[in-house]
């Protein structure tokens, strides 16, 4: 089974295209949401939060942790780490059904590929790019975060000239929701045919 990365920075389309290829019947992985679920509804990580953060209760909002860790890079790194490694664990478990259920090819969709260097551990990815000015409307417009906040967030991941580097496809998205979805088939189409380009 082929295991493919999808990544791309805040507000650059990433979750679209996941949707497109889930659509198109590719088992997508989304460690976003994997994180957002851990964070806000396992008891054991809320109070592993609360006890390292020194919040009151195990209530405390994601939006107030969001302003701890994205005003402190040791604490943000330090709480990535953590819940990454619990986020891969529970991927790696749907790796192996996915595997048994016959699936040839699976996604996971995450936004830190490269910064934690799993994208070595894949057979390849995929790096959705858009212009940062369009990225940081998008953000802005569906988060209510102001541009500042959207730039502390987009400045603790790797730029789009490192993405290009690292990535086995680059996906632009800097054009209408057609052309997205034609170019998303398109590389669709070459890593569930073709593999990796020097497979």
């Amino acid at each position: 089974m082929k295991v493919w990365g999808l990544t791309g920075g805040i507000g650059s389309g990433k979750t679209i295209v996941a949707q497109m290829f889930g659509r198109a019947g590719i088992p997508v992985f989304d460690a976003d949401q994997c994180s957002r679920r851990l964070v806000d509804e396992d008891l054991v990580v809320r109070l592993f939060i609360t006890l390292s953060f020194g919040f009151p209760s195990i209530d405390f909002d994601r939006k107030d942790l969001a302003t701890v860790v994205f005003s402190n890079p040791e604490k943000r790194k330090w709480l990535e780490t953590k819940i990454h490694f619990l986020v891969f664990q529970l991927f790696d478990r749907w790796c192996q059904d996915m595997e048994k259920a016959g699936a040839s090819i699976v996604v996971i969709d995450a936004p830190l590929i490269y910064e934690t260097d799993k994208d070595k551990e894949l057979d390849g990815t995929i790096a959705v790019i858009a212009p940062e000015d369009v990225r940081i409307k998008r953000v802005m417009a569906r988060s209510g975060l102001s541009e500042a906040e959207v730039r502390a967030r987009m400045v603790v991941q790797v730029t789009d000239e490192e993405r290009r580097k690292r990535a086995t496809y680059i996906l632009e998205n800097d054009s209408d929701l057609d052309t997205l979805r034609s170019r998303s088939l398109e590389i669709l189409k070459c890593i569930s045919i073709q593999g990796a380009p020097n497979a």
